[in-house]
């Protein structure tokens, strides 16, 4: 939401005397964002309630000092430790201590006005309460000024003119509207806009701001001069008429020395040209200065001085050598960093020591000397981490690179010395290091960083001699013997992935589009895992094949992989790795009874559990030290502070796989979560990630943070859309996803199955209307194995299907992607679009009951908008007829009676004009009528009579009903 409030700084005059102080006020803002109208004061204890941070340090800063600078304030501070307080106006009529008094608050207003420019913060001058803003608001550009003393000498005297040059124009005082706002630093409000004047105080201003032009009779000439003139003829520009003039052009040294230009924000250079006496910049357009000089007889005698531009030039290109050019004010400068000027000058530093005298500059209290920087860094890995060690010389001195990387992790440029002075570390090393330096640790030997960190070493310039690697191996992966499955390419890719980062002893994140085969890529490199582990204990040990079965002695040794699953998937990873890998061991460590099996658990390949469970017995899994640890729909432990993600992180692994669609589903939180399971520490604490990536990322848009994020966790996610790997899919991809039953809805399913089967088992098989009551009981059956509201809207509860599904869909929008959902139970369609209107999904609905404009709007805007994710229909209406190339997925909520029906509701995606390919997930509910359905499809539909007919539904003999019925 837009700020309704803003700030402001209004400078005004303090009544009874001649000072302007400054007040930080809050205004309102109109609708285009500019200030409006005074709404209050603005102190520490009250800013926080209008919206603004009071840690800001700008906010901080325009606080304190207007504070400090009230009368009230700055009469405590001069009276402090007094018993009895004397007046402000009383304290300046000492003329000691008024200096004091106007140098304290020329410090504090020059703090100000620099803070107000620097955040563009207005100021205003001599704001009325009740008037509208706009009308008071000051020009915000900071303009300077150069001050001009003119003489002109006369029979009776010496007449004396101060004027003031602002670029290409120059002006009289006494002609303009000029306030001093500051002595020192020169502040003025002149015609409504800040100006500097550079090199005198403002208060030489105050004789001129009445009158054009100043007399000095001759015979005051020589105390006048002495008193108020002389100190400032060796600093601002003069100009002569009337005198005699002696004449030179010969420079004889220039030196070059460095400015801070407010303005710009950056440190540029400026070269003195020395003419004996006489000095002129480069910067400067003067050609020409006039020198008044007094002999002790009292007589003035000008000595005028002309550049050699042509001297001045030929020095000037050592410069330009070095990479520097000219900027508008005519200062040198090289690149637009803040100390890149600084940094040429460092590069180049011999050359240019043999033209000029070098003037160090002095930044935050220090002289800064100027050298070449020149490193040689080895890193070198030791188990888990790389040793950060090597040189840098700096002029003449060799430093350990541990050193300068503590400089650089603090973001300090300025290094000291051996003989205690500083140099400036230049941009380049904090470029090139910053990233190290940020995630690198000290410790007794020196500095490392952890080996997850290595994508930040991949683009600093090392020997290679002098650098270990993250190897990537060449050997091409080989199907374990026990896989029981052909992979295709891109899924060969995907298992060598897991294996290199096995092997390199890192986590990873498997995070290719649904329907790509995540699962069976993580069997084979599990099995993988298998058949290279070393495991030196006694492969003797006893072993509990199963959760019931008995106890035996097995000279196996076993892969002990932890898989932890929602607990609506934990059949469907029992189903595939029966059927991918038969001959391992399995262990389902779920329900009443699971105790039993944890004294043998890690003799186990494969250890099923659950979200839940892991919570429930974090007590007894902490303990153990599983081989792998792998999470499947990791986005489970996306919240930080739950109890999911905190007990995980507290099991033992040797090696860690999380498996998701959706890294990031709410924010970078999700990711720093998964990141910390597969690979502790890789992004700082939550603290640290929040402050250099979450922040500045999603509040800033900022693009440097965001190529760091990218470069960190690039090696360990993995992600291919079904675009990428078109060439290596089927047309069509299958897939069932099998759903646990929820408690409740287990419990009532299980009630109407045997009211069902008592009420059939009762009925004259022989009447005409037994078939209608049979499917009319099968029909509610399959309701409930959906959702158990469909068939009893008394039901309150949840159902595992319902989930699931809505679950699945969730993914695929926040992927980007397009889902047809198809049920034959309008009840239930119209459930699911409560659930995308509840949550803004745009969608659209194909039935029977919809007209065919309205349907022809619905295909439209499926294939056409890209808002529009999810197509929901039904068996009869979208069954034929309907072109919708733009699906990614269908999805089929229940089985249907007849095959080709659903054969007809896919065909509807996957057809002719779709480029990509098509999966088809169908959704069943485990022990209910669904398995019941898949088991009948497959036997009745070996008639192709039967399975060309639309409407067909099986002849069911009594067999088939008790089998459904079970």
């Amino acid at each position: 939401m837009e700020s309704l409030f803003g700030l402001i700084v209004n400078f005004k005059h303090v009544e009874g005397a001649t000072w302007l102080l400054p007040q930080l006020l809050i205004c309102t803002l109109d609708k285009t964002g500019q200030p409006s109208y005074l709404k209050a004061a603005a102190w520490e204890d009250n800013i926080a309630s209008y919206g603004f941070d009071p840690a800001e340090p700008h906010i901080a800063t325009l606080v304190r000092e207007c504070e400090d600078l009230t009368p009230e304030a700055i009469e405590a501070f001069f009276n402090r430790g007094k018993k009895k307080r004397t007046p402000l106006i009383s304290l300046f009529e000492n003329t000691t201590l008024k200096k004091h008094i106007q140098d304290y608050i020329d410090r504090k207003i020059h703090k100000v006005i620099l803070c107000m420019s620097d955040h563009n913060i207005p100021s205003t001058f001599q704001l009325k309460r009740k008037e509208h803003i706009a009308g008071f608001i000051l020009n915000p550009t900071l303009q300077e000024a150069d001050p001009i003393l003119s003489f002109t000498k006369t029979p009776m005297g010496v007449q004396y003119s101060l004027r003031i040059r602002m670029g290409d124009k120059t002006i009289y005082p006494s002609h303009q509207d000029i306030h001093i706002v500051t002595h020192q630093h020169g502040w003025l409000i002149l015609d409504r806009t800040w100006v500097c004047i550079k090199n005198i105080s403002a208060q030489k201003l105050l004789p001129f701001l009445q009158k054009e032009t100043l007399y000095i009779p001759d015979k005051t000439v020589r105390t006048y001069f002495e008193k108020f003139v002389l100190d400032l003829m060796s600093q601002v520009d003069i100009e002569t008429e009337g005198f005699d003039v002696i004449s030179q052009n010969e420079a004889d040294s220039q030196s070059l020395f460095f400015i801070y230009d407010f303005m710009r924000h950056k440190w540029v250079a400026d070269i003195r040209f020395h003419y004996g006496k006489e000095t002129f910049m480069w910067s400067s357009p003067i050609r020409r200065k006039s020198r008044l000089f007094l002999d002790v007889q009292g007589n003035l005698t000008v000595v005028e001085t002309t550049r050699n531009k042509v001297y001045e030039q030929n020095k000037v290109q050592e410069l330009y050598k070095a990479g520097f050019e000219e900027n508008l004010e005519n200062y040198l400068q090289a690149g637009e960093g803040l100390y890149d000027s600084l940094e040429a000058v460092a590069r180049y530093e011999r050359p240019l020591k043999k033209v000029f005298h070098i003037q160090n500059p002095h930044i935050d209290g220090k002289d800064i000397f100027l050298h070449t920087f020149n490193s040689q860094t080895v890193f070198h890995q030791k188990s888990d981490w790389f040793d950060l060690t090597g040189q840098v010389t700096i002029g003449d001195e060799t430093h350990a690179f541990s050193k300068l990387l503590k400089y650089i992790k603090k973001g300090d440029p300025f290094f000291r010395l051996n003989d205690g002075s500083y140099t400036l570390i230049p941009q380049e090393f904090f470029h090139t290091y910053d990233k190290v330096a940020r995630f690198s640790e000290e410790y007794h030997e020196g500095v490392r960083l952890r080996k997850v960190h290595y994508p930040l070493l991949e683009n600093i310039q090392v020997p290679e001699k002098n650098k270990d690697q993250i190897q990537e191996y060449e050997d091409i992966f080989t199907p374990s013997p026990f896989l029981k499955a052909s992979l295709r390419p891109y899924q060969v890719k995907g298992v060598q992935w897991l294996i290199d980062h096995r092997k390199n002893g890192l986590g990873a994140c498997l995070a290719d589009d649904m329907g790509l085969g995540k699962t069976l890529q993580t069997i084979a490199a599990l099995l993988d895992a298998r058949e290279h582990k070393e495991d030196s204990a006694d492969i003797t040990r006893p072993i509990q094949l199963d959760l019931f079965g008995e106890t035996i002695v097995t000279g196996r040794k076993s892969l002990s992989a932890l898989i932890i699953l929602p607990a609506s998937l934990v059949y469907n990873w029992y189903h595939e790795l029966k059927k991918y890998c038969p001959a391992m061991q399995i262990l389902r460590y779920t329900g009443a009874k699971r105790h039993s099996a944890l004294r043998t658990m890690l003799e186990f390949d494969f250890i099923l559990t659950t979200y839940q469970t892991v919570i429930t017995d974090a007590d007894l899994l902490k303990d153990k030290n599983f081989h792998y640890i792998v999470l499947d729909e990791s986005h489970y432990i996306k919240n930080k502070d739950s109890k999911s993600f905190q007990v995980i992180n507290q099991l033992n692994g040797d090696h860690k796989i999380s498996l998701t669609g959706t890294p990031v589903e709410n924010s970078l939180s999700d990711l720093w979560s998964q990141m910390e399971f597969i690979n502790p520490a890789i992004l700082g604490s939550y603290t640290f990630f929040k402050k250099h990536f979450k922040d500045p990322i999603e509040k800033n848009q900022s693009d440097a943070s965001l190529q760091e994020l990218r470069t960190l966790i690039a090696p360990y996610i993995l992600r291919r859309v079904k675009s990428e790997v078109a060439k290596d899919l089927p047309d069509l991809i299958e897939t069932t996803q099998y759903c646990d039953m929820t408690p409740a809805q287990k419990v009532t399913y299980d009630k109407e199955k045997s009211a069902a089967r008592n009420y059939l088992a009762g009925l004259d098989k022989k009447d005409s209307s037994y078939t209608f009551h049979v499917f009319s009981a099968l029909m509610k059956l399959r309701q409930m194995a959906i959702h158990p509201w469909l068939a009893d809207d008394t039901f309150d509860g949840e159902s595992g299907k319902h989930e699931d599904l809505l679950a699945e869909t969730e993914t695929i929008i926040k992927s980007g992607q397009k889902v047809l959902i198809f049920s034959s139970f309008k009840s239930y369609l119209t459930m699911v679009a409560g659930w995308l209107d509840k949550n803004a999904y745009p969608h659209g609905v194909i039935t029977g009951s919809v007209t065919a404009e309205n349907r022809q709007k619905a295909v439209e805007a499926f294939q056409n908008d890209p808002r529009c994710q999810v197509l929901l229909i039904s068996l009869k209406a979208g069954g034929t007829g309907l072109n919708l190339t733009a699906a990614d997925y269908v999805f089929i909520v229940e089985p249907w009676w007849n095959p080709f029906a659903e054969m007809q509701a896919i065909a509807r995606a996957h057809r002719i004009g779709r480029q990509q390919n098509v999966v088809v997930k169908r959704f069943i509910s485990r022990d209910t009528i669904d398995e019941k359905i898949i088991m009948l499809q497959t036997r009745k539909k070996t008639m192709a009579e039967d399975v060309l007919d639309v409407e067909w539904t099986p002849s069911l003999s009594e067999e088939d009903i008790h089998n459904l019925l079970q």
